[in-house]
């Protein structure tokens, strides 16, 4: 019969970046109409940067609302 060691339990470790803007997450929501809800959002402030509501969740519109949040920042 083999030995089973006992596991120490891992400290909690959060991955978040320190400065703003050094790392945007963006995910898919789907609505209670059926629509998609796509936000980025600043890893750091937890800011929403910018988003958009489609009726599907596709790369097209994921790249339109990126493109869409830099033009606002870069402005």
């Amino acid at each position: 019969m083999k030995s089973k060691k006992k596991r120490r339990q891992r400290k909690y470790v959060r991955f978040e970046r320190e400065h703003w803007m050094s790392l945007w997450q963006g995910d898919w929501k789907q609505l209670d109409d059926g629509g998609w809800l796509l936000a980025f959002m600043d890893d750091a402030s937890h800011r929403i940067m910018c988003y958009g509501i489609f009726d599907k969740a596709a790369t097209e519109n994921a790249i339109s609302v990126l493109m869409k949040g830099f033009q606002v920042l870069s402005s």
